[in-house]
């Protein structure tokens, strides 16, 4: 529908015509609006066509885009309108949050849509989430420490939060962080305790200290989809680094890290790619 069409047909309505609903007569060609006996009023005659009965269905017609119903069906259109731009905002974020052209098929990009490549870092993602799951951090009680499977078959200290630190470490590989980025463990404090700590003294949350109204849920709803949007952006991006797909051959990917599963009777080599796919989808599935 045109919006010359829309325009003309809000003007007729706002002109003032008589209110519907309408009806038409069922055996007629007349045109009445609900009034009853003296006090209805007739609308309109349409011409008596007895070829397949046109002026009754004319009359039927024209009874049902009374003024009423035109309005209803413009505020649906508004409503349309109002939806389709939202989605159209919520289809620019979300292509945002996507890392370029990776998700698309090489070599070209193909044909891959928006949601399929979505749903292609949210597998990247839930594969991280399950990695870290299988990660601790190991002492040997003199200072040194490294990740390790948490399956190990010897005793191990298991740091009850292995996996935040696990995602400090990935971060300052991926983006290149100096040592300089997080203020130094003081004499004290583990790692752990410290980056727990830190995590602590970040700004409070947006929706800390609202009352609860429609308001305030319809903002945690927003939060909580930004939020959910960001660390599922985030998981993913570690992921891709620990699959090293971007990793250039000097990176430390290659040097410092390495991803392996046990299959009895013996540990796997370092998992890289599809084969590093390929294995958490087979955990994944044994949950």
């Amino acid at each position: 529908m045109s919006d010359d069409i829309i325009k003309r047909l809000r003007e007729a309505i706002a002109a003032g015509p008589t209110p519907g609903p309408w009806h038409h007569k069922e055996w007629g060609s007349e045109i009445v609006d609900d009034g009853v006996g003296s006090s209805q009023v007739l609308i309109a005659k349409v011409a008596v066509n007895t070829y397949l009965d046109q002026g009754r269905h004319n009359a039927a017609y024209i009874a049902a885009a009374s003024p009423d119903n035109i309005a209803a069906l413009l505020d649906r259109l508004d409503a349309a309108e109002r939806e389709n731009e939202r989605l159209r905002e919520f289809e620019r974020s979300a292509a945002l949050t996507l890392p370029g052209v990776y998700y698309m098929d090489p070599p070209d990009g193909g044909d891959v849509s928006l949601l399929k490549q979505l749903q292609r870092m949210s597998n990247d993602a839930a594969r991280y989430r399950l990695l870290r799951r299988k990660f601790a951090i190991i002492s040997d009680g003199e200072g040194n420490a490294e990740f390790c499977p948490i399956n190990l078959p010897r005793p191990t200290y298991i740091a009850p939060t292995a996996a935040i630190e696990l995602d400090t470490a990935l971060d300052r590989e991926r983006l290149g962080l100096d040592g300089a980025e997080r203020p130094p463990t003081p004499a004290g404090w583990s790692d752990t305790d410290w980056i727990k700590h830190l995590q602590e003294q970040e700004k409070p949350h947006p929706l800390a200290g609202q009352h609860i109204n429609q308001g305030s849920l319809d903002a945690a709803a927003d939060a909580y989809e930004a939020e959910y949007s960001e660390a599922l952006k985030q998981d993913a991006a570690r992921y891709r680094w620990l699959r090293g797909d971007s990793c250039p051959e000097h990176s430390p990917r290659w040097t410092q890290w390495e991803v392996r599963c046990w299959k009895s009777p013996r540990w796997s080599d370092d998992l890289r790619r599809a084969e590093l796919d390929a294995a958490i989808d087979a955990a994944r599935r044994e949950k």
